[in-house]
């Protein structure tokens, strides 16, 4: 009985873990500079949007596009928690989501992307103010290396980041079939 419990709290877990994963990809790829932010004062129209444009706000400002990342790691974690399959070495997999955002949020820095403009002299950027901090305190000082120190930190982040997402190669061949839906060939022809 105990077990069954257990296994029934884990899996609902898994289940939130997996929508909040979804909800902060909505979040960001919604994002608009007119949203409420902590920028400009926007209108909401119901909780519901206040909450996702808030949250929308604090993961393109402060990590950028490792918000997607994040979201993904989320979503893949939460579905395979969900199937009642154990991560495996989750501690060092959740370390390393935390070293790729940093490495990833870094290395666009240096490329200062904009992303969104709030005002006509004021930008959002992908790296977010992570990359932004980290970057003026440690890339910034080696100026003609600093390019090959952004390659390499996004170079790096690549593997790290296929290793947090927790999926085997047997589960990829699964992913694309589920979301093949009528094309099946795709897993008949890697299966």
């Amino acid at each position: 009985m105990v077990q069954a419990v257990r296994l029934f709290l884990l899996r609902i877990f898994g289940f939130l873990l997996a929508i909040f994963g979804l909800l902060s990809m909505v979040a960001f790829f919604t994002y608009d500079k007119s949203h409420v932010s902590f920028n400009t004062a926007g209108t909401a129209v119901s909780t519901t949007d206040y909450m996702l444009q808030t949250w929308g706000d604090i993961l393109v400002q402060f990590i950028g596009v490792s918000a997607v990342f994040v979201a993904v790691v989320f979503c893949a974690w939460g579905g395979k928690i969900l199937r009642g399959r154990k991560i495996q070495n989750f501690s060092l997999r959740r370390n390393m989501l935390i070293v790729t955002v940093l490495f990833v949020s870094i290395g666009m820095r240096f490329f200062n992307i904009p992303l969104f403009s709030v005002t006509q002299d004021q930008y959002i950027y992908a790296h977010g103010l992570l990359g932004h901090v980290v970057y003026s305190y440690t890339l910034s000082y080696a100026d003609t290396y600093a390019v090959w120190g952004a390659y390499g930190l996004l170079a790096i982040s690549v593997p790290m980041a296929v290793y947090t997402l927790a999926i085997a190669g047997h589960e990829w061949k699964q992913v694309l079939y589920v979301l093949g839906g009528g094309m099946g060939w795709i897993y008949k022809k890697i299966a």
